[in-house]
């Protein structure tokens, strides 16, 4: 049996017909963000590949499964949904995962929230069981970044290249160590379980 489900990622919303369920939403949420930031390769300028799009583009990327729908409501069958927002007093990506509550009248009552956390946390929690790649989030600088842990390994070697490339009287070549260190931090922080 499908298990149906809806994602909502930013202003767009995906319908997914089979494994809807959290162990599963882990591996696709994590597959998301394995297309969205990936390390340059041979490439002196960029740490980052050029991918355009944000994380709702990431998701179609990684899940080629996933159909646009108009909202959560648009299918009446659907057993989960997930709801991923920027929450801007944490600065991070969260989840709202919510499960259809099938004893219920009314439309208020249909859905049970499970749990809002941290997308990296979500999928920490959920994905083991299917070995969905580890993922980090943290703040740095100016902004949020997420991105997998193998990911964000690859970045921050190709940011102290970068700093390596640079004479010490150079001030970018601080601003690329202190940005390599905050990856390198990230990914070594997800293999420590934080």
């Amino acid at each position: 049996m499908s298990t149906r489900a809806t994602y909502q990622i930013e202003d767009m919303t995906f319908y997914c017909h089979h494994d809807g369920y959290p162990e599963y939403a882990a591996v696709r949420f994590a597959r998301m963000i394995a297309a969205f930031n990936v390390p340059a390769k041979d490439d002196n300028f960029r740490e980052i590949e050029d991918r355009r799009g944000s994380l709702m583009f990431a998701f179609v990327r990684g899940n080629l499964d996933a159909q646009p729908t108009e909202s959560h409501d648009a299918h009446g069958d659907t057993e989960w949904r997930y709801t991923i927002r920027f929450c801007q007093s944490q600065k991070l990506w969260t989840v709202l995962s919510e499960a259809r509550n099938w004893e219920s009248v009314g439309p208020a009552s249909r859905w049970r929230d499970i749990q809002c956390i941290p997308l990296d946390q979500f999928i920490a929690d959920h994905g083991a069981d299917f070995e969905a790649e580890p993922v980090v989030q943290f703040h740095f600088e100016s902004g949020t970044h997420i991105a997998t842990a193998k990911a964000a390994a690859g970045i921050a070697h190709n940011l102290g290249m970068q700093a390596d490339r640079l004479e010490d009287s150079n001030p970018n070549k601080a601003r690329y160590a202190a940005r390599a260190a905050a990856w390198a931090g990230a990914s070594v922080s997800s293999n420590t379980g934080r």
